[in-house]
C-alpha cells in the first residue's frame, strides 16, 4: 500500500490538475514552484459529530491558513494556491466536482506593480470557488467570504476567519435537509476593488438574483471584541426583507438567553463598510455583514489590525486570550440558525 505520504500528493496533483483545467492557467504559474509538502495532510477531513462544538472545526481551519497560506495577494500565485486548497477542503468533507464551480475573472483593479511590493508574483486572473448545496426550494442563500489579502500577512481575521467559518458551515449542512438552496462562495480579489463579488453580481441573470432570498457575507470576525452583524435592504424593492432582519434579531435574542453570546445589529453598518456584500446591496437583494470591531468611547466601531503583521492568529490569542474562540463558536451558531430558519 503507498504510503500516507504519496497518497497525499498524488491527491494533490491530481487536484490541481484537474482544478487547472476548470481554469486555464496563465503561462507564468507554469514555472511557480510550492512545497506540496505543506498540504501532506489536505486529504484527511476534519472529524465532524454531535460533540464537535460550534467553531471547533472552523479554528483548526484558520491556525493552517495563518501557518501555510500567508501571502494570498489579490490576483497572485499565492492568492490561487489558497483558491486550491480551498477546493481541495471541500472535496475533503465528501463534496464532489459536480458541486464546486471556479469562476475566473480579471478586473481593471489590478495593480502589479503593488503585488510585486508585497513579495507575491501577479496573476491576469483571479478566482471565485463556488460551492452548490442544494435544497428543497429554488430560493438561494448565498454565504460569502473573500480569501485574498491586501498585503503579504497571515491574514487571520481578515479573512482567514470568514474563509474558516465558511468551511464549517459548509461541512454542517451537509448533514440537514436543507429547504433553501446555499451558495457558499468564496471570493477572489477583494482587496482590489471588490472585484470577486462584483463580477460574481454582474453574471446574474435577473431570474437569478430574483432567486436570491439574501446574501451573508463574514469578513473579520475578531477583529475586535464586538460581534456585530449589520443588515441592509430597501424594502420597496425587497417586499419581506424587514421580516427577515426580525428574524435574524430574534436569533441573535435566543443565543443571548441560551449561551450569552452578545450578537449586536450595527447600526447603519452596510453603507459604511465596503466588503464583498456591497455589489449585492446595490441590486436590491438584502445583506447582513458578520464582522467583530473595536468601539470607540464616543460610540463609533473601528478595526485596528487588519492589512498589518499584527493580523496573525498567535498574537491574537496572546494578546486577547478567548476572543477567537469565542467569535467562532457565536458566529458559527448564528450563521446555522440562520440557514435553517424557514423564512
Amino acid at each position: 500500500m503507498p504510503h500516507k505520504r504519496t497518497l497525499s500528493i498524488i491527491v494533490y496533483i491530481f487536484t490541481w490538475a484537474l482544478f487547472l483545467n476548470a481554469c486555464s492557467r496563465p503561462p507564468e504559474l507554469d514555472t511557480h514552484p510550492r512545497d506540496f509538502a505543506l498540504f501532506e495532510n489536505i486529504g484527511t477531513p476534519i472529524e465532524l459529530s454531535q460533540e464537535t462544538p460550534h467553531g471547533h472545526i472552523a479554528l483548526q481551519h484558520i491556525a493552517f491558513i495563518n501557518d501555510n497560506l500567508q501571502g494570498r495577494v489579490s490576483f497572485s500565485c499565492g492568492e490561487k494556491e489558497a483558491a486550491v486548497w480551498l477546493v481541495e477542503r471541500l472535496l475533503a468533507m465528501g463534496y464532489v466536482w459536480e458541486d464546486i464551480q471556479i469562476q475566473e475573472f480579471s478586473s481593471e483593479w489590478i495593480d502589479s506593480e503593488w503585488i510585486y511590493r508585497q513579495d507575491a508574483k501577479p496573476r491576469e486572473k483571479s478566482q471565485n470557488v463556488i460551492l452548490t448545496v442544494p435544497g428543497q426550494s429554488e430560493l438561494n442563500i448565498i454565504v460569502g467570504a473573500h480569501y485574498d489579502t491586501q498585503v503579504s500577512n497571515p491574514g487571520a481575521s481578515d479573512n482567514a476567519s470568514g474563509m474558516a467559518l465558511l468551511l464549517e458551515s459548509a461541512q454542517r449542512m451537509r448533514y440537514f435537509d436543507n429547504y433553501y438552496t446555499i451558495i457558499y462562495i468564496f471570493f477572489g480579489a477583494e482587496e482590489m476593488g471588490l472585484s470577486g463579488s462584483q463580477h460574481y453580481v454582474d453574471e446574474l441573470s435577473e431570474s437569478e438574483r430574483g432567486n436570491i432570498l439574501f446574501m451573508v457575507n463574514a469578513d473579520s470576525l475578531f477583529e475586535g471584541p464586538y460581534f456585530f452583524y449589520a443588515v441592509g435592504y430597501n424594502e420597496s424593492l425587497s417586499p419581506g426583507a424587514s421580516d427577515i432582519v426580525d428574524a435574524w434579531d430574534d436569533i441573535a435574542y435566543v443565543l443571548y438567553d441560551q449561551y450569552m453570546i452578545e450578537l449586536t445589529q450595527l447600526p447603519d453598518g452596510i453603507p459604511d463598510i465596503r466588503s464583498d456584500h456591497t455589489p449585492f446591496y446595490f441590486v436590491d437583494i438584502p445583506v447582513v455583514m458578520l464582522i467583530g470591531l473595536y468601539r470607540y468611547e464616543s460610540g463609533a466601531f473601528w478595526i485596528r489590525a487588519n492589512h498589518t503583521a499584527q493580523d496573525c492568529l498567535h498574537r491574537i490569542n496572546e494578546e486577547f486570550p478567548g476572543k477567537v474562540d469565542r467569535a467562532l463558536w457565536g458566529y458559527s451558531l448564528f450563521l446555522e440558525e440562520m440557514l435553517l430558519y424557514r423564512y
